[in-house]
């Protein structure tokens, strides 16, 4: 099975931005369907691009909405999320968390450092993995769409194509293709900014109300035909994990290294020897 995940960021300006990142997951039909719901909805209200800044401002394709037709909007597509897709995720890190609880910290020899938002991107990977492992059968892939933009964008291909190494030495084909790309040529990224405003703006009005919301169950557990949302956090400990893991995958390349020289070296002695 086919799975695409899309994603974009909020709030992340300032002299010690939170980076707020959303994203949603589906596969191949439910995206096909889910534009289709889209399409007709952004007919009826009158917009063709849901930028959260504009909408949050009404100005632009936004500009003269009134409070009730602003609240429409966003009801109808939170329902089209539930209804059609497969998983929502957000996240939020703090300048001043990231900086005391991993930037400042010692780091394993030949680690690349992350930026917050490339953190971020990280978990929510991390995530996703676990819902296509558990929903996408025996050969699923997944693909990313992230929209452009954002200064440590190049961050994410990064570690995309770090994680997928590290996939395929364990025999795993999981990971397919990152996009970079606009919401104007992407309407999937415009869900994912949706997401990421609307948490943006639950954390600044009511930051208590997140941690009250109810636990989902592990992905495996979910509710088949609705879409989950789930709201991550970074833990004291999550920034050690991904150092270790980190050290962990560079002690496995190099000894896979090493294994294929002597291995080299072993055939081309037998050679001579023949």
């Amino acid at each position: 099975m086919i799975f695409t995940a899309y994603f974009d960021e909020s709030d992340t300006h300032g002299p010690k931005p939170t980076v707020v990142m959303g994203g949603f997951l589906g596969h191949a039909y439910q995206w096909r369907i889910f534009n289709r719901d889209l399409d007709r909805i952004r007919t009826e209200f009158g917009f063709r691009v849901f930028h959260a800044k504009e909408f949050k401002q009404k100005r632009g394709e936004f500009c003269g909405w009134d409070d009730k037709k602003c609240l429409r909007l966003q009801e109808a597509l939170a329902n089209l999320v539930h209804r059609r897709l497969t998983e929502g995720v957000t996240v939020d890190l703090p300048r001043d968390r990231y900086l005391d609880g991993y930037r400042n910290l010692p780091f394993p020899a030949k680690m690349p450092r992350d930026s917050q938002y490339g953190l971020c991107f990280r978990v929510c990977m991390g995530h996703f993995l676990q819902i296509v492992g558990a929903r996408g059968g025996k050969r699923p892939t997944l693909h990313v769409v992230i929209e452009a933009g954002h200064k440590n964008v190049g961050n994410t291909l990064h570690i995309f194509n770090e994680l997928k190494k590290w996939m395929a030495r364990r025999g795993s084909q999981i990971f397919g293709t990152i996009t970079v790309a606009q919401k104007s040529e992407c309407n999937e990224l415009m869900v994912a900014d949706f997401l990421a405003h609307t948490y943006s703006m639950m954390r600044a009005n009511n930051p208590l109300l997140l941690r009250q919301l109810p636990d989902q169950g592990e992905p495996d557990d979910r509710t088949r035909g609705e879409a989950g949302l789930t709201y991550l956090e970074f833990r004291d400990e999550t920034f050690q994990e991904f150092k270790d893991i980190f050290a962990s995958e560079r002690h496995a390349e190099l000894w896979t290294a090493r294994r294929a020289v002597k291995g080299a070296r072993a055939s081309s002695s037998g050679a001579s020897a023949g």
